[in-house]
């Protein structure tokens, strides 16, 4: 066998014949797929109302688009992309509170696949600068996150903190915009915090230590789960 060294061209107009989409995909047909959707230059997709920036290398495509365009189950989509991320072939945006761009595909080696001089050096340094402005744009998402709820905290209780790092810590954890409201909601109520407001304050709320347990009071009992065993008291 050859060495897989080398490229081909392969023109995005092959997606124009009708023999392209007309049969369930394969496996290494849905890749190619992925490749020839992905942006060659920064382009922008509508989604909600909302303009969202698509960086090249990056496809803009929902799991259900991908599952009509294949004509697979969106189950067999999913692991189909789980596969690849975990070969390394492409990443997701890890950022699940905000919806808008929970949907972007990066390929990961999307700069050698379409060079044909790339060497190692110039590989790894462009693999480090994409990586690095995909670190600064997830910084800057938990940054505007963690603003918005400080200011919904300091609307509630008449507060004008600024310290967000306590709140950036927990979204970077998997925590969530409507996770860290629902904790102030829920300390608003709490007697103990209305008897000690001083502690209605981002350390307190947002402390790693706290996370666990305030966000689990804060969660709504599940559906048909019944009345809680334990007997809550009765606050006026």
């Amino acid at each position: 066998m050859e060495n897989n060294t080398g490229w081909i061209k392969l023109h995005r107009a092959i997606m124009d014949h009708p023999d392209w989409l007309a049969e369930q995909f394969t496996r290494a047909q849905a890749w190619v797929d992925l490749l020839l959707l992905a942006n060659h230059k920064v382009g922008h997709i509508r989604k909600r109302g909302i303009l969202i920036e698509v960086r090249r290398g990056q496809v803009g495509y929902s799991e259900e688009t991908l599952a009509a365009r294949w004509k697979w189950s969106r189950e067999k989509v999913r692991r189909f992309l789980g596969r690849l991320r975990v070969d390394g072939q492409i990443s997701r945006n890890p950022v699940q509170q905000n919806k808008n761009l929970s949907n972007l595909i990066s390929i990961t080696n999307y700069e050698t696949y379409q060079s044909n001089e790339a060497t190692n050096e110039t590989t790894e340094k462009q693999q480090t600068v994409q990586e690095q402005e995909c670190k600064n744009e997830k910084n800057n998402l938990y940054r505007q996150n963690a603003l918005q709820i400080l200011s919904y905290l300091n609307e509630k209780t008449g507060k004008r903190y600024r310290d967000t790092s306590f709140i950036e810590a927990r979204l970077k954890d998997g925590g969530t915009v409507d996770d860290c409201k629902r904790i102030i909601d829920t300390k608003l109520k709490d007697p103990y915090f209305r008897e000690n407001p001083r502690f209605l304050n981002p350390q307190t709320l947002f402390r790693p230590s706290h996370w666990d347990q305030y966000l689990n009071e804060a969660l709504p009992l599940a559906a048909g789960s019944g009345k809680p065993w334990f007997k809550e008291a009765d606050h006026a």
